[in-house]
């Protein structure tokens, strides 16, 4: 299973002791990412590890989001081979 940043939650006057309902993910870049992290890792022996260098690398060429801002964030935690 993969998580990525979008997973957050936003409270409400109903949330009792901080629990929250999720929303989804508000960021154009975020999605974007996690949609070109998806398409190399469908790549037939792809691992997880490698679909990340290949995300950030393609963000890296990107002029939109080639700061670190935008790709940086995102980190393998687990199982990633």
């Amino acid at each position: 299973m993969l998580l990525s940043a979008c997973q957050t939650a936003k409270g409400d006057h109903r949330a009792v002791l901080g629990l929250a309902e999720p929303v989804g993910c508000q960021s154009e870049s975020t999605a974007k990412f996690m949609g070109e992290f998806y398409k190399q890792l469908s790549q037939p022996g792809t691992s997880k590890a490698e679909a990340l260098r290949k995300a950030q690398i393609a963000f890296l060429q990107d002029a939109n989001f080639s700061h670190p801002y935008y790709w940086a964030p995102f980190i393998l935690v687990g199982n990633w081979l």
